[in-house]
């Protein structure tokens, strides 16, 4: 999907809160689908001196396929001006077609010499491409440092290209059951035409696994009344011990009567955390607003605001 403005966002963020420095794995080559302006401006926002102009960047050789004459900055550069930090950047993909500099399938479990080495993690809609999804995002959390965090974007509406879709449960109670001392995770909706495919606001909103139980809900007509594309944004940071052992939940639904580990536990510790919210200075409660229409009619979700 590349860098859109939303994950920019996401990203610049995240950096205020904890400045992204170290070993950092770019799983596959992003374009950057965001005009030159926008991107001087939203780094401008946080303080930050933006990316080199056209002219002046230094770009790796090998380009990605949909780099345009509009779309020219180079992914490694949004991560470089991020602050004065020593980085190390890394590009993860299954051959080194667009200058990848690690090399791996991801639907197979990760060599030895990938776990525990990098400090943060971004993937740009890479899982979504791949078949064994649920492999891939265990190597993930291996491949990240005790302390270490993931940040990504993938689709969550049944899309053309994208091989599956990941829905904001998936993502929230693979990394809570986890032992992940922060799990952030946001539904991005977006419902008018931008434009173009890549250029676009969004409504956003935060995941929560709590929700008032509606003996009366219909199924069809929370999908039938979908508004939009779905996108998971997610922000998730590692404990301080190395994962000795990978851990999978079972559906929320099941919980109870399967006697699985309750993943939701955690959710306490995730909302009075100091990680600020998406779109906001300082750390929030939301109140769920029934009058609102939330994604799928359910509160799941708390509405964080429009034109992100």
């Amino acid at each position: 999907m590349g860098i859109t403005k939303q994950v920019l966002k996401a990203i610049l963020h995240e950096n205020s809160y904890i400045p992204i420095s170290g070993n950092i794995l770019l799983i596959g080559k992003s374009t950057v689908c965001i005009e030159y302006n926008e991107i001087k401006s939203l780094y401008s926002k946080f303080d930050l001196v933006s990316p080199k102009p056209e002219g002046e960047i230094i770009r790796s050789k090998n380009k990605t396929k949909a780099a345009t004459a509009e779309y020219f900055i180079d992914d490694s550069e949004i991560f470089d001006c991020l602050n004065k930090f020593e980085k190390k950047i890394n590009i993860l993909d299954v051959s080194d077609y667009e200058g990848a500099d690690v090399v791996w399938d991801l639907n197979y479990p990760i060599p030895d010499f990938l776990k525990g080495k990098f400090d943060f993690i971004y993937d740009s809609s890479v899982l979504d491409n791949l078949f064994n999804v649920g492999q891939a995002l265990s190597n993930i959390c291996q491949m990240l440092k005790p302390g270490g965090r993931f940040l990504t974007v993938h689709h969550s509406s049944f899309f053309p290209g994208a091989m599956v879709t990941c829905h904001p449960e998936w993502f929230y109670s693979f990394f809570s059951i986890n032992g992940f001392v922060d799990v952030k995770v946001y539904l991005a909706e977006h419902c008018s035409p931008g434009k173009n495919r890549f250029e676009f606001d969004t409504n956003l909103f935060k995941y929560s696994p709590f929700y008032k139980r509606n003996p009366n809900y219909n199924y069809l007509n929370s999908v039938r009344n979908t508004n939009g594309i779905y996108y998971t944004i997610g922000v998730f940071e590692a404990k301080k011990e190395t994962v000795k052992e990978i851990l999978y939940p079972t559906n929320l639904q099941y919980i109870g009567s399967s006697q699985a580990l309750d993943w939701t536990l955690h959710e306490s510790s995730y909302v009075t955390s100091s990680r600020p919210l998406l779109g906001f200075g300082s750390q929030q409660l939301l109140i769920r607003n029934d009058h609102l229409r939330l994604p799928h009619f359910t509160d799941h979700y708390f509405s964080i605001g429009s034109d992100f």
